[in-house]
């Protein structure tokens, strides 16, 4: 089959190279998507009994903690994987105990997709997305009558401390419960739409701004750290954000979505 390769957009190819960059310590210092993955098939499991699938869709898989998931938790016929990223599919390929999988590199928004599926899956990813109501669409499209959408994203008080020194807001897309019923309304049922709010903890800035860095996450930050202003950053986020034990806290704060096209 011929790929449908389409040019990437500036941001689109900044995400591309960051996360390309802590692709090797990814794994390592992705703990909170790790369990963020592991907690939307969870919830879909409680949802749905987990019935057969046909085909199944997930956008930016990254190094496969969903994958493993839906893998180990799915019975399903013929996989689609998804990112932004060539190099997952290294990452992603010994999860699979079938051939009946293909890997589809590229952005989501503009990816030619070889079929349609019964379930699209999509785990700390569809945030980057610069037009959601656009993607929604082409998503819904994609899905049979009666197919299901996954996703977890992230709220409106996700990386609430650094966004605080931002005179430029990072171009992130982070909806609250009531806007993703809005999104969905037109071509979805909402299921379940569930907030929850986890604070990671660190030893130092220092340590922080590293994990940012190997989590790919930072890919659209805004600053330009020069030695004197990384010093002053550092002393005003620990002053502000530490807690009692001086550790220095982050929150994340995932959005769960289970919806099935109407």
């Amino acid at each position: 089959m011929t790929q449908n390769f389409q040019p990437l957009s500036i941001s689109q190819r900044r995400v591309q190279q960051n996360f390309q960059r802590g692709f090797r310590k990814y794994n390592d210092n992705a703990y909170m998507q790790k369990h963020i993955a592991a907690r939307l098939v969870d919830l879909f499991s409680q949802t749905t009994n987990l019935p057969h699938f046909h085909s199944v869709l997930e956008i930016g898989c990254g190094t496969g903690f969903l994958t493993q998931e839906l893998v180990q938790r799915l019975s399903v016929d013929h996989w689609s994987i998804n990112d932004l990223v060539n190099e997952s599919r290294a990452h992603i390929a010994p999860i699979f105990k079938t051939s009946a999988w293909e890997f589809l590199p590229g952005a989501i928004e503009t990816k030619q997709l070889p079929r349609k599926y019964d379930l699209i899956a999509s785990a700390s990813a569809i945030q980057w997305i610069a037009d959601t109501p656009t993607l929604l669409k082409r998503l819904s499209d994609s899905l049979t009558p009666g197919g299901w959408l996954i996703l977890s994203s992230f709220g409106p008080e996700h990386f609430q401390e650094i966004r605080t020194f931002d005179t430029k807001p990072c171009p992130m897309s982070y909806f609250d419960n009531d806007n993703w019923r809005a999104l969905l309304s037109t071509d979805f049922k909402p299921v379940l739409i569930d907030q929850g709010i986890q604070v990671a903890k660190f030893d130092s800035v220092r340590k922080l701004l590293m994990h940012l860095r190997n989590t790919g996450v930072n890919a659209n930050a805004q600053h330009q750290w020069s030695r004197q202003r990384l010093a002053a950053f550092e002393l005003e986020y620990a002053r502000r954000f530490s807690d009692q034990d001086q550790k220095v806290c982050l929150t994340y704060a995932p959005v769960y979505i289970i919806a099935q096209k109407l």
